[in-house]
């Protein structure tokens, strides 16, 4: 299975495996130990694990991390809208009350479930796991 991520228009693909990504200023850095990295027109980050990385001003708008784990990501500046949170674990996110959350989708892109500011804020909250 293949997952992903993107910057705006720029879409990565890489295998499912534990990667530290940092994202500053819409700059990708991707730690990959050699495997290939292709690009692509659509954008997913499922069922993949996240840790200690950066989305440091990172735009996150429909971005779909559905059934993946952020562990130790700083979201500072990062914009959320229409971002898939579907089945996501948050464990100890950084600078969240610094990013600016727009909406989430808890559904699917097939069935959404749209939570917009404060709900969707709320929702992050309730499902960080401590």
């Amino acid at each position: 299975m293949l997952i992903g991520f993107y910057i705006r228009t720029s879409l990565w693909i890489i295998s499912e495996k534990n990667y530290d990504i940092k994202i500053e200023k819409k700059k990708v850095e991707l730690v990959t130990n050699g495997d290939n990295v292709a690009k692509k027109k659509k954008s997913y980050i499922t069922s993949s694990t996240i840790k200690n990385s950066s989305f440091i001003s990172a735009d996150l708008r429909e971005a779909n991390f559905s059934n993946s784990v952020l562990e130790n990501v700083d979201f500072k500046y990062a914009w959320f809208k229409d971002t898939i949170l579907k089945r996501v674990i948050l464990k100890k996110p950084l600078n969240l009350d610094e990013a600016t959350i727009k909406s989430i989708n808890i559904g699917t892109l097939e069935e959404p479930i749209i939570l917009k500011e404060e709900q969707a804020v709320q929702w992050i909250v309730n499902n960080i796991n401590k």
